[in-house]
């Protein structure tokens, strides 16, 4: 991958990311394809399915920053990748792209969930 490419990844995560957060998700096909190659949107995905359950209500004690910290700190303990960090961004798409109901926090990039907290 060429720095344009990367760049473009980059800028394509952003735009996705902002349109989610206002609510209109009208990128094409190859744009979500894009971003659903990404190494960190692939393990916020896995990480996400595997320790998040969904619940009625949003979850107003955690915020998508903090519950990414919570997945680098269980990858770090567990040693299951090389790599820990998620952005906040992917962990808000896989979140979304899992079906959990979300809530933009006032004045924050970070937002809050329908989401039970794991052990």
């Amino acid at each position: 991958m060429n720095q344009n490419q990367i760049v473009n990844n980059e800028n394509l995560r952003w735009y996705r990311c902002n349109k989610l957060k206002i609510g209109i998700l009208e990128e094409s096909n190859e744009v979500i394809n894009e971003i659903r190659s990404t190494d960190q949107y692939k393990k916020a995905l896995k990480y996400c399915s595997l320790l998040f359950e969904k619940q009625v209500t949003i979850n107003k004690k955690y915020t998508s920053y903090g519950l990414k910290h919570d997945i680098e700190w269980y990858i770090i303990k567990h040693r299951l990748e090389e790599n820990s960090y998620i952005s906040n961004d992917d962990f808000i798409l896989a979140m979304d792209e899992l079906g959990f109901e979300c809530k933009k926090i006032k004045g924050s990039q970070s937002y809050m969930f329908n989401v039970k907290r794991f052990n």
